[in-house]
């Protein structure tokens, strides 16, 4: 039987924190990583039988470095607070911790779901979004993309069929406090990589990005839903290229 820890990023998600626990019951270990949440989200992951570690924020690549070092078990699986895994991809990653063959590979990316204010987006380029999300602990590396980190699997990946279900905006007032806080980081990130914008370019890509969007990634077949990501997301580049032009004054 192969072991697999859980693995979990948290900071004040006492709303996202019970779903994504209640979905990872199949795993034998539960981590989490927290950053100085004030509310019971510690509470909450330690009633549900997780192991709790503090570490204090310093970026995506660094937590997710330092959360990947700590498990005991052979293999670990990670998931975002405000993720869940279907019962499909919980009935597959039970059978896979059964199996009595060894693994095919080191590695298994899964598909994502992002739920938009109460639609599935299959468009847009948010969908299958599929990245690593199953592997052994020594199999595994990171190169940065941007402020997040891009998991590499050595030997290459193999494919789940379930999903991950992702809810990361439970209304628009929480898209907008995302949108900002992205925009800000990014653009910190590409000002010390010596990147600049222009105010003229910081305008364009908006109706760039729209038009990618909403026609190229086919975000009008999501309908009503399709057409607001398209034109919100068009609005969180520009964004992230006004904030860089801010800072190369």
């Amino acid at each position: 039987m192969i072991r697999v820890t859980a693995c979990v990023l948290t900071k004040n998600e006492e709303e996202n924190l019970p779903a994504c626990l209640d979905s990872l019951q199949w795993a034998d270990a539960i981590q989490i990583v927290d950053s100085g949440s004030t509310d019971r989200t510690v509470a909450i992951a330690r009633e549900r039988g997780a192991r709790v570690f503090e570490r204090a924020w310093t970026g995506f690549y660094d937590q997710r470095i330092y959360q990947f070092g700590l498990p005991e078990t052979e293999w670990l699986f990670w998931l975002d607070a405000d993720e869940r895994c279907s019962p499909e991809l919980q009935k597959e990653l039970i059978e896979f911790k059964n199996a009595s063959a060894t693994p095919a590979k080191n590695g298994y990316n899964v598909p994502r779901l992002t739920w938009f204010l109460g639609s599935p987006i299959r468009h847009c380029g948010w969908f299958p979004d599929r990245m690593p999300r199953l592997f052994h602990k020594k199999a595994w590396s990171f190169s940065r993309e941007g402020i997040h980190a891009k998991i590499q699997i050595e030997g290459g990946e193999g494919e789940l069929r379930g999903l991950i279900d992702h809810y990361p905006y439970k209304d628009l007032a929480t898209y907008y406090k995302k949108m900002g806080q992205y925009a800000v980081e990014t653009a910190e990130y590409k000002y010390k990589q010596g990147r600049r914008a222009s105010l003229t370019g910081a305008v364009a890509i908006a109706p760039a990005r729209f038009l990618k969007t909403y026609l190229l990634q086919r975000g009008f077949l999501d309908g009503r839903a399709g057409l607001a990501v398209s034109w919100l997301s068009a609005i969180s580049d520009s964004m992230k290229y006004m904030e860089l032009w801010r800072r190369g004054r």
